[in-house]
C-alpha cells in the first residue's frame, strides 16, 4: 500500500502529533550527529571542544539546515499521517491546483508586508525586557546575523542556487507541511475555533525560529498564511507564497552583499515608520482582498 494513500481517514489528536514531532526530533538530531561526525576531519578538535556553528563552511550548515528541516517537519507530518492512518493528500491539501490570479495577489501581499514586518522587528528591539534576556536576546541576534552571513559564503552558481533551494523551496514545503498542514489542523480539532488555532500555530512558527526579536513578525506572517490556509483549503497557496517571500530576501542579501544593492534586508534601522505604516496599509488591503476571494471561492 502506498505510504501517503490510506483510505480512512481518523480524527486529529494532539497526542499523535507530539509522537511524531519527538521522533521527527529525533530523527533530526541523530542524523545532525551522524553528519558531524562524517565531517570530523575537517575540525580542529585538539582543544576537546566541539566546534561551533560559526566554524563550520557555508555547505555544511546548508547540509545541517536540509536534515533538520526535512527531520523536524517533513518527516514529522508523514508520521503524523502515518499514526492517524490518515490520508497525506486530503488532509493536507496537496491535490487542488491554485488559481493563478489568487497566488499573484498572495505573493503580492507577501512582498508589500515585508517592510512593515521589518519595521515591527525594529519596534520590538524597543521593548523593555530584563537585563539577562535582554543580553541573551542580542547574543543570539548577532549569532543569527552571523549564521545568515555564513549561509551566503557563496563562490559558484551551483553554491547560490543551492542555498536558495534550501531557504526557499525547502523551507517552504516543509514548514507549511508541518505547521499549517499539520499543527493548524489538530489545534482546530482541539479547540474547534479557526482563530485560536491558526494564532496558535503562528506563535508556534514564530517561537520556532528561535530569535526574540524576530519572532513577533515572523509570527504574524505565519498568522497570515494560517488564515490563507484556512479559506483556500489549498497547501499549495502558502507554500509557493512562502517560497517565493523567502526567496526574494536571499536574492536580495545575495545582491547586498556582492555590493550591488545598498539596502540591507537584515538592517531594520533602513526602514522608516512611513514605509512601515504604507507597507501595512497596501499589505492589509490585499490580505483582505484574498481572504475575500479565496472565501467566494470555497
Amino acid at each position: 500500500m502506498n505510504f501517503f494513500d490510506i483510505k480512512k481517514d481518523n480524527p486529529h489528536s494532539i497526542k499523535s502529533f507530539l509522537i511524531a514531532f519527538l521522533i521527527g526530533a529525533t530523527i533530526s538530531v541523530f542524523l545532525s550527529a551522524l553528519y558531524f561526525i562524517s565531517k570530523m576531519n575537517i575540525f580542529d578538535f585538539t582543544s576537546g571542544q566541539t566546534p561551533s556553528a560559526l566554524q563550520m563552511q557555508s555547505s555544511d550548515l546548508i547540509n545541517i539546515q536540509i536534515i533538520s528541516m526535512v527531520s523536524l517537519f517533513f518527516i514529522s507530518a508523514l508520521i503524523y499521517a502515518k499514526l492517524r492512518a490518515i490520508n497525506f493528500y486530503t488532509t493536507y491539501h496537496v491535490l487542488q491546483k491554485p488559481k493563478i490570479q489568487f497566488l499573484f495577489i498572495g505573493i503580492a501581499f507577501a512582498i508589500s508586508a515585508f517592510p512593515f514586518l521589518v519595521f515591527t522587528e525594529n519596534i520590538s528591539h524597543l521593548i523593555p525586557l530584563p537585563q539577562n534576556i535582554l543580553e541573551w536576546a542580542k547574543n543570539q541576534e548577532l549569532n543569527n546575523e552571523a549564521l545568515f552571513k555564513k549561509f551566503f559564503e557563496i563562490n559558484s552558481v551551483l553554491s547560490f542556487f543551492k542555498t536558495f533551494l534550501v531557504i526557499s523551496i525547502f523551507a517552504g514545503i516543509c514548514e507549511e507541511l508541518f505547521f499549517r498542514g499539520a499543527l493548524q489542523n489538530v489545534l482546530l480539532k482541539y479547540f474547534k475555533n479557526p482563530h485560536i488555532a491558526i494564532w496558535m500555530q503562528g506563535i508556534a512558527f514564530g517561537v520556532f525560529h528561535f530569535n526574540l526579536y524576530q519572532m513577533i513578525p515572523i509570527a504574524l506572517i505565519g498568522i497570515c498564511f494560517g488564515y490563507i490556509y484556512f479559506y483556500s483549503k489549498n497547501i499549495w497557496y502558502t507554500i509557493i507564497i512562502h517560497a517565493v517571500y523567502n526567496g526574494i530576501q536571499v536574492v536580495l542579501y545575495y545582491l547586498y552583499l556582492n555590493n550591488v544593492l545598498g539596502f540591507n534586508i537584515d538592517n531594520t534601522s533602513d526602514v522608516l515608520w512611513w514605509q512601515g505604516l504604507l507597507s501595512f496599509l497596501i499589505a492589509s488591503s490585499l490580505f483582505y482582498l484574498l481572504l475575500q476571494l479565496l472565501n467566494k471561492k470555497s
